[in-house]
């Protein structure tokens, strides 16, 4: 059994293109604040154009490292191990023989009553060889001893047949029949609506 969890599709695709337009846009920028400063020595575009500069500094200071990993992150989840991976950064890899300790780590408050639009219940599953430390989702860093990835449709099914009857495989049982439950539910009541 192999399968990969990408993020969400809009991240993959819209916010892939943002940021190779960002990029784009800041190399373009930079050479358009050099030409300026080169023929138009009365500065008027220089101002401006180092505005813009600092701006799309700040965001690629900032933005771009946690927007990179959100947009090109994935999960692969074979019989044998779960890996996380992204483009331009370091794998990382858990057999899954030597994981330990899982958790749902939830992004904002438990009892946040804004709509869930990605249904991924705003919660990450985290899965460790030591003992996870208590933090809010966006705050977990993925290592060779922790990798932690947004709750996807699948997923816990995916890691409950993977983990079989270890003990922290418990979690991901019981999420799994949660999102069989609302599923048969979503189906239920989109039938008797018609």
């Amino acid at each position: 059994m192999k399968k990969v969890f990408r993020s969400h599709p809009a991240l993959a695709t819209l916010g892939r293109f943002f940021l190779v337009f960002t990029v784009c846009a800041g190399i373009a920028m930079t050479a358009l604040s050099f030409y300026a400063y080169l023929h138009y020595k009365d500065g008027r575009f220089l101002v401006s154009g180092i505005i813009i500069l600092v701006l799309l500094g700040v965001f690629c200071v900032i933005g771009l490292p946690q927007m990179w990993k959100k947009c090109f992150e994935t999960l692969v989840v074979t019989d044998d191990s779960v890996t996380w991976k992204c483009a331009f950064a370091k794998s990382h890899s858990i057999p899954t023989s030597e994981i330990k300790y899982s958790k749902t780590a939830f992004y904002k408050a438990e009892n946040d009553t804004r709509a869930d639009i990605y249904k991924t219940g705003k919660r990450c599953i985290v899965v460790s060889t030591e003992p996870i430390p208590q933090l809010k989702a966006s705050k977990y860093k993925c290592s060779d001893a922790l990798i932690a990835f947004p709750s996807r449709p699948g997923l816990c099914r995916c890691l409950c047949e993977a983990l079989g009857d270890a003990p922290c495989g418990g979690i991901f049982k019981a999420m799994a029949n949660k999102e069989d439950r609302l599923d048969k539910e979503a189906k239920r009541a989109a039938k008797h609506s018609r």
